[in-house]
């Protein structure tokens, strides 16, 4: 079987997990406005970040990603002061988030909102983005990334506040130990121990479960299963506010973050946004239906992604997309 489309280049070699070969595209369909530019594109397959970055730094290929407690290190290189590499952070559309499964009898229904309440106020995002993501990632007022419409200028209904979290606590009396899931990760595993200490700081009792993504994916499928928090997000399948806010809190979506959250007057609201044509109404329609269901705490929102990545100034017109591609179509080689 072999690809089909429109694109810039076409797929002249292949093998698996070894590389990818391109070669441009005589029929490309944008010959007006120039590109491609270049004769051939070899695409090393390097699943290891680590193994990505030592790559770039022998030159053997022209642009990577990094480690990420190598961010802060990587761009104060001499290459980088010297303009030989360049460093740049790349909007993404993609949402981080700890995910509520609404049907757990401790944290779900509207009868434990206190309870979520309390795990939002205390929900250390500052700390873990700038410690341990190394300050790259941008802090989430909602579920809709940087980049789409209804972004920017808004507050989470329970912004940080440690003091607020233990009030909140104190007022609920003895509560069982919460268990929040992730994959096994190093990296997600260092984010969750700060929020895990943000949330013991406010008197609750968070143990943290890590699994393999397959085991994870399975556990969180079945609603009864015993998830109450986990790691959860969400990326773009295409650019719209439709495609967060619809899927994290539409009752027919959210079973496929595993919140299985569902609120009438929200899913109401996103119905009642599909069937608009004008562009203020709409977005009007789902930033009332977010702000709904983030009163409810359906998900404590993490960050928006911005994604860290260094060039060589052998190549020129470097452009990483919002959906997290590389444009080859302007890419050209100085």
């Amino acid at each position: 079987m072999k690809p089909v489309g429109t694109g810039p280049y076409l797929v002249k070699q292949w093998q698996m997990n070894r590389f990818v070969g391109l070669v441009k595209n005589p029929d490309w369909w944008n010959t007006e406005a120039g590109g491609p530019y270049i004769d051939t594109i070899h695409m090393p397959v390097i699943p290891e970040t680590s193994a990505a970055w030592l790559e770039f730094q022998k030159g053997e290929i022209d642009y990577t990603w990094v480690p990420t407690a190598e961010t802060r290190s990587s761009a104060e290189k001499p290459e980088v002061k010297s303009g030989e590499w360049t460093t740049q952070e790349w909007p993404q559309l993609t949402i981080g988030a700890t995910g509520v499964n609404w049907t757990d009898k401790v944290v779900g229904g509207p009868q434990n909102l206190e309870l979520r309440q309390a795990l939002a106020y205390a929900y250390d995002r500052e700390t873990a983005i700038n410690v341990v993501g190394q300050g790259v990632q941008e802090p989430a007022t909602g579920v809709i990334p940087l980049g789409l419409p209804g972004a920017e200028g808004k507050e989470l209904p329970y912004p940080q506040d440690p003091e607020k979290a233990k009030a909140l606590v104190q007022g609920l009396g003895e509560v069982p130990t919460l268990a929040n899931w992730d994959v096994v990760d190093s990296n997600t595993q260092k984010i969750d121990e700060v929020i895990q200490a943000g949330w013991v700081d406010a008197g609750l009792d968070v143990d943290l479960e890590f699994f393999e993504w397959g085991t994870f994916l399975d556990k969180l499928s079945d609603p009864d299963g015993g998830s109450q928090l986990f790691g959860s997000g969400w990326m773009a399948d295409y650019p719209s506010v439709d495609n967060f806010v619809y899927t994290f809190f539409h009752s027919s979506a959210s079973p496929m973050l595993s919140t299985f959250y569902s609120n009438p007057e929200v899913d109401e609201l996103l119905d009642r946004a599909r069937r608009t044509v004008n562009d203020e109404e709409r977005l009007d329609l789902y930033l009332q239906a977010e702000h709904i269901a983030l009163s409810d705490v359906a998900v404590i929102p993490y960050s928006s992604y911005r994604a860290y990545r260094i060039t060589n100034n052998r190549i020129a017109s470097f452009v990483y997309t919002p959906m997290g591609a590389v444009d080859m179509w302007t890419l050209w080689v100085k």
